[in-house]
């Protein structure tokens, strides 16, 4: 009796599954290709770069081409009059120089790109009013015990300055040299001041292994050249989602049991992010506690 209502229960799970058989096309499942955009606004560059790819389906075999060429991106400030980015064959993306069309502090831009099978996607941005903050520099010794790459006795060298207060900021640092002797985090280091409103603010910049004092400050004779940016709420978002991905993937032993982190999204229609941001380059000596503002890029 048991065996004959095990058949049957079978055979109904069976009828059950024929029954909800069903080809579902990709799109109505939300997994079909889209557009994905990556483009960072500021004033101090000299040109708008938009990067523009197709995702892939998980149901797609074979290899796909990433870049999308044959489309028609645009740039707007008011959402009403638009101007087309040309795609530059040499560099994969689309360029425009803001001779042609400037980017501005405090202005609310808008983005939009359409290609043949695919849907437009847009987005929009606002460009961050730069906010004068006074930098200066911070040096711990310490002996670490934890996972690769913090173990042994390091000298930690941070930025730290006064947050500018009444209003939502978002920070980034990042050091545009390191020699050998160095490493520091693969992505800036962003920040908000949510909580923290008109506080001190401080950033991990990098790290010497193996330092005693004596070893720093015969060490850090030369100068560090820093990259210190405010951002909006998109470009924080999108890069401390990437850091979250990158962190998760060290931690080797307990990988099976993290759950999968997203990547921000700020894109209508499709993937990718549309940010901005504003910054100033400096010249920091750690040694004589100095931060001065320096046009090394130029």
């Amino acid at each position: 009796m048991k065996k004959i209502s095990y058949v049957i229960g079978l055979f109904v799970l069976a009828t059950c599954l024929l029954s909800c058989e069903e080809e579902v096309p990709v799109k109505d499942m939300g997994l079909e290709s889209k557009l994905v955009l990556h483009c960072f606004l500021s004033p101090q560059y000299d040109t708008i770069a938009v990067t523009l790819s197709r995702s892939k389906s998980i149901f797609h075999k074979g290899t796909i081409s990433a870049e999308v060429e044959y489309a028609v991106v645009e740039i707007s400030s008011d959402n009403k009059t638009w101007t087309q980015i040309p795609y530059s064959k040499e560099n994969n993306c689309y360029l425009l120089p803001q001779y042609q069309f400037p980017i501005v502090e405090g202005k609310t831009y808008y983005i939009r790109a359409s290609s043949p099978n695919y849907e437009t996607v847009t987005s929009s941005c606002t460009v961050p009013i730069w906010r004068e903050v006074e930098l200066s520099t911070e040096v711990a010794f310490e002996t670490q015990s934890g996972k690769y790459p913090y173990y042994g006795t390091y000298a930690f060298l941070s930025l730290s300055w006064k947050d500018y207060r009444g209003e939502e900021n978002y920070y980034s640092a990042m050091t545009a040299y390191l020699n050998y002797y160095e490493f520091y985090a693969p992505t800036a280091v962003v920040l908000s001041d949510k909580g923290k409103d008109g506080e001190k603010m401080n950033a991990f910049i990098s790290a010497i292994e193996d330092c005693t004092y004596s070893d720093f400050m015969e060490y850090s004779e030369y100068p560090k050249y820093i990259i210190f940016m405010q951002t909006d709420r998109n470009c924080f978002l999108y890069e401390n989602s990437i850091g979250m991905n990158r962190e998760s993937s060290w931690d080797f032993e307990s990988a099976f049991m993290i759950e999968p982190s997203l990547v921000y999204n700020n894109i209508k229609n499709g993937y990718g992010v549309f940010g901005a941001l504003t910054f100033k380059t400096y010249k920091v000596d750690f040694r004589k506690e100095t931060v001065e503002e320096d046009d090394f890029l130029k």
